[in-house]
């Protein structure tokens, strides 16, 4: 080793992460269930390894270290992970992508996520912040485009250098750019959607609306009049987390 060259070193983590149960809307998912009492009913979290602690060092000069947390090989082992049981994830057919680190710079809305109306207190976020990026199946289009699935991405996000609960939630629809509230069908033929909302009733339905949608064509809108809604959901019984429900709704406003 060269003089003044400096010693960079790993250091690998593996267990379970373990998030709070949010009230009103378990968004993480993965974690230990508690009853009114504060007193542990049923363990669980999200099994991981490779989590990395980078460190450098000057062996002449022990002062001079620095450290960096690395996710950038963390792996997840869903099979010996446990959702709580009446959580989005255990209620809504997510699968989990990748756990989602950024620089400095980089907000939830640079990387293409809009942000959806749930019954979270969401604040603005902060640097340095982590998210749990989901996959969600939204099915295809049939025989308006080719044989391909719409896969949108769900990000969970937390703040990490503040006590305060600082998290988001957002998507990103397939084809959307600039995180607009639109996803191109077929090249001219767009859908608009102009409000996003998770809601959750009975503390088991979890429910992705999606307000006001149109086709728009040529910037012409259909239907010309009225509100078509759509509404998304998963097994409320939890027994089937593959399959992704549909309901639509069409109110004619005309006068």
């Amino acid at each position: 080793m060269q003089a003044g060259a400096r010693v960079e070193t790993r250091f690998l983590f593996w267990g379970n992460l373990n998030f709070y149960n949010l009230p009103g809307f378990d968004l993480f998912s993965f974690g230990s269930a508690y009853n009114q009492q504060g007193q542990e009913i049923s363990q669980g979290g999200l099994n991981f390894s490779n989590l990395a602690i980078d460190m450098s060092f000057n062996p002449e000069k022990t002062s001079d270290s620095s450290f960096n947390f690395n996710i950038s090989q963390i792996i997840f082992d869903i099979s010996n992970s446990l959702a709580r049981s009446n959580s989005l994830y255990s209620h809504f057919p997510l699968k989990l992508n990748q756990m989602v680190q950024v620089n400095e710079k980089s907000m939830p809305a640079d990387l293409g996520y809009i942000s959806i109306d749930a019954p979270l207190a969401q604040d603005t976020l902060t640097y340095p912040w982590f998210g749990l990026e989901f996959g969600l199946n939204l099915g295809s289009l049939g025989a308006l485009a080719a044989k391909t699935d719409l896969a949108a991405k769900v990000l969970a996000v937390w703040g990490a250098n503040s006590k305060d609960q600082k998290v988001f939630v957002g998507i990103k629809l397939p084809g959307a750019n600039g995180g607009k509230k639109e996803f191109d069908i077929q090249g001219f033929i767009k859908l608009t959607i102009k409000g996003i909302e998770f809601t959750v009733t009975n503390d088991t339905t979890y429910l992705l609306k999606f307000n006001s949608i149109a086709l728009n064509v040529f910037s012409v809108s259909f239907p010309r009049y009225g509100q078509t809604n759509l509404l998304l959901f998963g097994d409320p019984s939890g027994k089937d987390r593959e399959t992704l429900g549909w309901y639509g709704a069409y109110v004619n406003k005309k006068e």
